[in-house]
């Protein structure tokens, strides 16, 4: 990640973490400096606390000029030397998302295996026939109808009404929060980690998905 886009990966990281996952986390951030790194000192605590988190900072003007590093592809195969059955999220400016894109490819890596998205996902394309006011009956599979606003996700409407929903990123990168829309008008702005197959049978993520009609969902 680069600049503000350390946000969903660092939640999905916590995710990973909190719930003991094995899975061997090399968290790569740049930024200006210590100084200039949103969640410094909790990335600090994870690299000492956990064995599976393995954390990489590249600053571009550090206190010592001679220090600085950026991402490069030469960097990445100097410093991450092992890529096979690994997944790579990345979220950033749009030129550092493209660099590690680029790396990746030179590398040979599997690209199916690389998801990258925007800090703010797209808001879905305005139904410019349904009230900004208007709601729907959201029914939740096995637990009960609730109420969903026009332009709210799935995840946020769930969540407010007090029911639990595993959920990382909130930010349609990770895939976590995969939800079946049993039925409904339903618009998404993101599809990441979902495949063709999870499409054709109506998953989509519940943080990225509003409602135009009243649904049924099921949620994990």
């Amino acid at each position: 990640s680069a600049g503000s886009g350390i946000t969903p990966v660092m939640s999905m990281a916590r995710w990973l973490l909190d719930t003991n996952s094995t899975a061997q986390i090399d968290f790569v951030h740049s930024s200006p400096n210590r100084d200039n790194t949103i969640f410094q000192k909790r990335l600090e605590m994870l690299d000492k606390i956990y064995d599976n988190f393995n954390l990489n900072q590249l600053f571009s003007r550090p206190a010592n000029a001679d220090d600085a590093q950026r991402f490069s592809a030469e960097w990445l195969n100097q410093n991450i030397t092992d890529l096979e059955d690994t997944e790579v999220y990345v979220c950033g400016p749009t030129g550092y998302m493209q660099d590690v894109e680029a790396a990746l490819k030179a590398r040979g890596f599997n690209m199916e295996r690389f998801f990258k998205e925007s800090f703010q996902p797209e808001a879905p394309t305005e139904n410019t026939d349904i009230n900004a006011a208007s709601t729907f009956a959201l029914e939740v599979e096995g637990q009960k109808t609730i109420e969903i606003k026009a332009g709210q996700s799935i995840l946020d409407a769930v969540e407010k009404a007090g029911l639990d929903m595993t959920a990382a990123c909130r930010a349609g990168v990770c895939g976590a929060c995969k939800c079946l829309i049993i039925n409904g008008k339903a618009e998404s702005s993101s599809q990441a980690n979902l495949s063709a197959e999870d499409l054709e049978q109506g998953y989509a993520l519940a943080c990225s998905t509003t409602v135009s009609s009243n649904s049924h969902v099921k949620i994990g």
